[in-house]
């Protein structure tokens, strides 16, 4: 049996096969990391046992409650790592990691962005930009540490969440609003 379910982060749709008639699996989302339990009803497992992902960087939220809709592809995606835009000033990413934080003379941020909000961290979140086999850009961004808040077009991650970006993401992190763009 495969089940159809929808990421409740990203709101992706994905496929998960039953596999040896295990009544439950509890997957993590490829595009935002999201974990969720799958549970299965009392029907045959599949003889495949393959995990189909309907995609990663650059897909579209799709409305999960109509049934007959199809797994969503990846769409393109930037071949350059993108910047962080604050009051119209650009802040470059480069491949790799990129600890992102307040200005500061004691931070250790890599890319610092001045703002005089003491609810953004010297250390707030961290940006990986990796290249994937496609050799496409792969943006995903993560608290630096769990107690720290950081809100992703609307939706706050948790400890150990980890979020794809594509152009125009609005990232909020302590009261400073930032736009994550591509180049």
């Amino acid at each position: 049996m495969v089940k159809r379910i929808c990421c409740n982060s990203c709101g992706i749709t994905l496929d998960v096969p039953q596999r040896n008639g295990e009544p439950y699996r509890d997957i993590h989302c490829p595009n935002c990391n999201h974990q969720q339990r799958v549970t299965f009803g009392d029907s045959l497992p599949d003889e495949k046992g393959k995990t189909v992902y309907g995609g990663m960087q650059g897909i579209t939220r799709q409305n999960c409650s109509d049934d007959n809709a199809l797994t969503q592809l990846p769409q393109a995606v930037s071949e350059h790592p993108g910047a962080l835009l604050f009051k119209d000033k650009k802040y470059p990413l480069r491949l790799g990691r990129n600890l992102v934080g307040r200005e500061s003379k004691t931070s250790n941020a890599d890319v610092q962005i001045p703002t005089n909000d003491y609810q953004m961290s010297r250390e707030h979140a961290v940006i990986n930009i990796k290249r994937i086999a496609d050799g496409s850009i792969r943006t995903l961004i993560r608290n630096y540490k769990d107690n720290l808040v950081t809100i992703v077009n609307d939706l706050q991650l948790e400890t150990d969440d980890e979020v794809v970006l594509t152009n125009g993401t609005h990232l909020k992190m302590g009261h400073t609003l930032i736009v994550y763009t591509e180049e």
